[in-house]
């Protein structure tokens, strides 16, 4: 017997079905399959969106932040004078008082760009300018929690009682960020091996010295 649906229907091919949603579907096209699939993502954000909102509401007021690093920048320069008949200057990209003194009001400058980007609270001290021993021992008794020694030039037993103070040291030293420092041609052989093949200074190694690298010095702070 032949069945004839009604004229309604007649053109979708097949017999009327109870919707509940899928009429919907059919009418845009939309397969049945594919429908489920969306509306049961939807529910599942939602549910996403008010677990989130749930979290939220319960997460912990954050830790208060912690008394400031006190850190004590000291600047470690020596500038030669001429002598005949010899080698008498170092290496290094400052010769004059007036580099000095510029290279002094770049590491302010810097220090002062690196203190405002910390995550952490940080206080730097005003720069300490050591060339005599007078002026290490005053480096040596400040009251900061850590040294931060920029290493121009200079004797290497002032880096090393810098380094022998009780407090911890970070070595920056210039390669290209500025006038090429003598300390980073030589911290590594002399500093830390004491011109010999193995390591020998107690208080610093290869993790305690900075090239260059602002964003790696405040790592290590």
């Amino acid at each position: 017997m032949n069945h004839q649906w009604p004229r309604d229907v007649e053109g979708l091919g097949r017999p009327p079905v109870s919707c509940l949603g899928a009429c919907s579907a059919q009418a845009t096209g939309v397969s049945r399959r594919v429908f489920l699939a969306s509306a049961a993502a939807a529910t599942g954000a939602l549910a996403g969106v008010q677990q989130s909102a749930e979290g939220e509401a319960s997460l912990p007021a954050p830790l208060p932040k912690g008394a400031p690093l006190r850190v004590q920048p000291v600047f470690v320069w020596q500038l030669y004078e001429r002598r005949q008949h010899t080698s008498w200057r170092g290496y290094g990209g400052l010769h004059t008082q007036a580099d000095i003194e510029q290279e002094m009001s770049r590491i302010r400058a810097e220090l002062a760009q690196l203190a405002a980007g910390a995550e952490f609270p940080m206080e730097f001290l005003p720069l300490a300018s050591v060339r005599s021993e007078g002026e290490v021992a005053a480096a040596v008794a400040s009251s900061a929690d850590v040294l931060l020694v920029f290493a121009y030039a200079g004797s290497q037993a002032w880096l090393e009682k810098l380094a022998a103070s009780g407090k911890p040291n970070v070595l920056f030293v210039r390669h290209r960020s500025g006038p090429v420092y003598l300390w980073y041609e030589i911290a590594h052989w002399r500093l830390l091996r004491k011109s010999e093949d193995t390591f020998a200074e107690p208080h610093l190694d290869v993790y305690d010295i900075v090239v260059d690298d602002y964003g790696e010095l405040l790592w290590r702070l």
